[in-house]
């Protein structure tokens, strides 16, 4: 059995390199003084035995402790984890109190763009955010889906147009581009935000640079999991999407607020997951995932884009490999149904007739049995809810097709 505690300290003369705990006899908390600076163990263990946050723990058995610990700026914050060596134990965890509000100072680890080859940064959040610059539609959706429209002070980049089922909220926000133009760095810094979201190519070399850029200026940042570079992340996923909601919720401090609209995703995902887990690779239909078409080529996406987990979590299997393909190569693929992104400019009913009209294709399988499906463009890259309604959408059609 594992317990974690947090243990909060605040001195501006608490500057250490070494730490230790120690649990006595009794089952008293105390520190260890000879590795603690001279100056700062009265001041330490008086902090801790005033009353009011002593005995952080108490226990009958004996405890191994092992502590990590980040010094930043003015505040070191402990994240001690008792290890039980015997079972029965009975605890209660000190009640942080400190000039930020509950829940800070927040340590978040999260992703570099693409300038910064999407390396994990560690961020420190001594408060929750009051300005948002947004980033994207997915981005958008997903904070309104949380309710934190009302932090938003502009957004960029929205797709343009479709605004379903957040229309009213839409239309209050500021924009600072059209369609998909990211902002420059000179238009984000003119908004004053103290914390920018968006994708992973938004903090690019032709785009807002490095997450680190940002923290120098005393802005914190935030590039969703399934937008940054896959040798990093790993394979983008559905479940990326809940993490990023819960993530964001204990940025913003509403954990409580938006518990139960992202657990109402999770039962939703896992719904269709209990109906698909189990079913066999040659149980599962084939498709392929198309996001343009032009003349005797098309563009495929890849193995390790959200579709692929979309199409593996409805029921079926991905081929794709990603890239700008030939007619011929779709032929040789042969997959039982087509999944097309329909995006503003670019309607995906404009690509399946190019489809449905290429005699290259006829015995095509997918377009044989005009076995289409076409994904929003809110739900295919990065994700949002949009995403958890593509993946029950696509199931319903895969078990129809089954029929």
């Amino acid at each position: 059995m594992r317990i974690l505690f947090s243990v909060k300290i605040f001195n501006a003369d608490l500057l250490l390199d070494k730490h230790a705990f120690a649990v006595t006899g009794g089952g008293m908390l105390i520190f260890y003084s000879w590795l603690w600076p001279d100056h700062c163990v009265e001041k330490a263990v008086s902090h801790l035995d005033d009353g009011k946050e002593c005995a952080i723990l108490r226990c009958k058995r004996n405890l191994m402790l092992e502590v990590e610990y980040t010094f930043i700026k003015r505040i070191t914050t402990f994240l001690v984890i008792c290890t039980l060596f015997a079972g029965g134990c009975s605890h209660r965890q000190a009640k942080a109190v400190n000039n930020y509000g509950e829940g800070y100072p927040l340590i978040v680890n999260n992703y570099d763009g693409y300038a910064g080859q999407g390396k994990l940064i560690q961020q420190v959040f001594n408060q929750a955010p009051q300005r948002i610059l947004a980033v994207s539609a997915p981005v958008i959706d997903n904070l309104i889906f949380l309710g934190l429209q009302d932090k938003i002070i502009a957004v960029a980049a929205d797709g343009g147009g479709r605004y379903e089922p957040y229309e009213k909220e839409y239309a209050k926000l500021y924009k600072v581009t059209e369609n998909h133009a990211y902002p420059s760095k000179e238009t984000v810094l003119s908004q004053k935000p103290d914390f920018v979201i968006g994708w992973g190519s938004l903090f690019g070399d032709d785009a807002l640079g490095t997450v680190t850029y940002w923290q120098e200026k005393g802005i914190h940042t935030y590039a969703m999991s399934n937008t940054v570079p896959t040798g990093v992340s790993g394979l983008r996923t559905v479940d990326n999407i809940i993490t990023d909601l819960r993530n964001i919720s204990r940025i913003f401090a509403i954990e409580n607020e938006a518990n139960d609209r992202i657990a109402g995703l999770e039962s939703r995902l896992d719904k269709i997951k209990r109906q698909t887990r189990d079913l066999p690779e040659e149980a599962r239909p084939t498709a392929v995932t198309i996001q343009y078409v032009y003349g005797n080529e098309y563009f495929e996406r890849s193995y390790s884009d959200l579709t692929a987990d979309i199409i593996w979590q409805a029921g079926g299997k991905s081929l794709d490999m990603g890239g700008r393909q030939s007619i011929e190569y779709l032929v040789k693929k042969n997959p039982d149904m087509i999944m097309l992104i329909d995006m503003q400019g670019r309607p995906a009913q404009a690509s399946i007739e190019r489809l449905k009209n290429n005699a290259v294709l006829r015995n095509v399988n997918a377009v044989k049995n005009n076995n289409f499906f076409v994904v929003e463009y809110r739900a295919f890259y990065c994700g949002s809810f949009h995403t958890i309604e593509a993946v029950e959408k696509l199931h319903a059609f895969i078990s129809k097709q089954r029929q």
